[in-house]
C-alpha cells in the first residue's frame, strides 16, 4: 500500500479561540496479489483464480477546524472541532474471479458503492496535565447518503 496526503490551512484567532480553514487532498494505492485456489477430488471446474490489481483511490477535503483553550486549577483544556466535506473520486468495488477450467469463465462480483460525497465531523477534548502529559479523547465521523462510519481514540500523552 502507498498513501500520500497533502493538506494546506491557516489559523486565524488568538491564543484562546481559533478557526482554521483546510484544503487537502490524498491518494492511496493498494495492490491486490493474485491469487489461485486449488481443488480436490475432480472439483477443479470450480477452482477460481483471481489477478494481481493495483486500486487507485483519490480523495478531496475542503472544512474548517475550530479551537478554544481554557486554564482550569489542574491543567489547560483544549476543545477542537471540525466539519469538512470530502470527495471520494473513485467509489465502485468490483473484482473479475476466472474459473480456472472453463474458457472464458470470468464473471464480475461488485460489492456495494461507496458515497462519493462524505460529510467529515470531528469532537476532540486534550487536558494538559502538566508539563509533558495530556489525555486525548477524540470522535471521528464520516457521513454519506447510505453510509455512517464513527471512530473513537483515547491517548494518554507522554513527553520528555
Amino acid at each position: 500500500m502507498f498513501a500520500a496526503r497533502l493538506e494546506t490551512g491557516w489559523r486565524f484567532g488568538g491564543p484562546t479561540l481559533g478557526f482554521t480553514p483546510y484544503a487537502a487532498g490524498q491518494v492511496q494505492a493498494l495492490r491486490m496479489p493474485g491469487f489461485s485456489e486449488t481443488a480436490t477430488f475432480g472439483a477443479g471446474n470450480f477452482a477460481l483464480s483471481y489477478a494481481d490489481e493495483t486500486v487507485t483511490v483519490p480523495r478531496s477535503e475542503l472544512g474548517a477546524w475550530a479551537d478554544t483553550r481554557f486554564l482550569t486549577g489542574s491543567g489547560e483544556l483544549i476543545l477542537r472541532g471540525r466539519a469538512a466535506w470530502a470527495h471520494d473520486f473513485k467509489t465502485d468495488r468490483s473484482l473479475t474471479p476466472t474459473f480456472q477450467a472453463l474458457p472464458g469463465g470470468s464473471f464480475v462480483v461488485t460489492g456495494a458503492t461507496a458515497d462519493a460525497d462524505l460529510a467529515l465531523v470531528s469532537a476532540a477534548a486534550e487536558w494538559r496535565i502538566g508539563p509533558g502529559m495530556a489525555v486525548i479523547a477524540k470522535v471521528d465521523g464520516e457521513l454519506g447518503e447510505t453510509s455512517r462510519t464513527l471512530a473513537g481514540t483515547g491517548t494518554l500523552r507522554v513527553t520528555w
